[in-house]
């Protein structure tokens, strides 16, 4: 299925004590302004407690790895990756940004770091992988990093053919994506208001 717009539907689901979008605004206040990054343990228990909730809601989509995510933005809200994924470059932390190509069903996007006159943008494709019971997961093929400063391209590098990852979707709406990478780190993403 092909995701709608980010304002579409927030009722609170039977049995659900909160409606989505004040899930969503209590996980983007404990994550802070910093995707997570900069959180203590106490923080970090705090957001994972969140995570938890959300994940547990009976209004996922039903095949979150199988939706169609053609011409969508979403922003990092959280992760506990220490990674450049995490917008996290050397002591700083930039903006994090996920852009799907305006190509249904093929899966492209770059996540884009944004930090000052720096931009890191690594291109990758996302592959459901076949469904079975609790398996919501994606084969994320990356394709190049491209790093610009001040609007110019300085270097572009292609990864070695194969390079990839699995990743488990494991909670996917209108408004909210949860991924969980096979290293174990986890991904929150929300719906850009800039779409």
């Amino acid at each position: 299925s092909r995701l709608g717009s980010a304002s579409d539907a927030d009722a609170s689901p039977k049995g659900s004590a909160a409606s989505l979008s004040s899930v969503v605004d209590r996980l983007r206040a404990a994550a802070g302004t910093a995707n997570g990054t900069d959180l203590d343990s106490s923080g970090e228990a705090k957001v994972k407690l969140i995570i938890n909730e959300l994940c547990a809601r009976d209004d996922s989509m039903p095949n979150p790895a199988a939706i169609d995510l053609a011409n969508t933005n979403w922003d990092l809200a959280y992760s506990d990756s220490s990674g450049n994924s995490s917008g996290k470059l050397g002591p700083f932390v930039g903006k994090v940004e996920q852009r799907f190509k305006d190509e249904p069903l093929s899966g492209k996007y770059e996540n884009i770091v944004k930090l000052g006159p720096l931009t890191l943008s690594l291109a990758a494709v996302a592959e459901p992988l076949e469904k079975s019971k609790k398996n919501e997961s994606l084969r994320v093929t990356f394709v190049d990093l491209t790093v610009s400063a001040f609007g110019r391209q300085v270097l572009t590098k292609p990864f070695p053919p194969g390079r990839a990852g699995t990743w488990r979707m494991a909670y996917a709406s209108e408004k909210v994506r949860v991924l969980y990478t096979n290293q174990g780190n986890v991904f929150v993403l929300t719906r850009s208001a800039n779409e």
